[in-house]
């Protein structure tokens, strides 16, 4: 069972006023309320079983290295659905679905062995794969004023 995410990432990735209003179930909501701890540690490992699940499968747990950074990305994206699902604010949100929808994708395709965990190889736009798909192999010797092609 993978330990990807933090109560702390979770409070970072959200702003104090909305997980209060996520995780507290009292109404009218107290002046003096706090995020419940009991709330975001019940997402987290939900969360954290949701990824074990899918990653399962494909490699062997616990993780280490790239592979553990990404499930913590994947975890945490996840976990911030579950939580704006509690109170039915996804469809206001719409950064928490997609980034929910792209990590259940990745998921499935890291359980499916399509995609490997953590790869820096992984099919992901970036300057340096850009520079090593379009590079050209020939180098300049003083001599030629050609183009250079690959």
């Amino acid at each position: 069972m993978g330990a990807y995410v933090t109560s702390q990432d979770v409070a970072r990735s959200i702003s104090a006023d909305m997980l209060i209003h996520l995780t507290v179930d009292a109404v009218p909501l107290p002046l003096d309320a706090a995020a419940d701890g009991l709330v975001i540690s019940a997402v987290i490992s939900e969360a954290e079983a949701l990824v074990d699940s899918y990653l399962e499968p494909a490699m062997v747990l616990p993780l280490t290295g790239p592979a553990l950074v990404r499930a913590r990305e994947l975890a945490l994206a996840v976990a911030r659905f579950k939580l704006f699902s509690r109170k039915n604010e996804v469809s206001r949100h719409e950064d928490v679905r997609h980034d929910f929808e792209r990590a259940l994708k990745e998921l499935q395709q890291i359980s499916a062995k399509r995609l490997p965990l953590g790869d820096t190889d992984a099919p992901r736009v970036t300057s340096a794969r850009i520079v090593k798909q379009t590079a050209a192999t020939e180098t300049y010797d003083g001599r030629r004023r050609e183009a250079f092609t690959s």
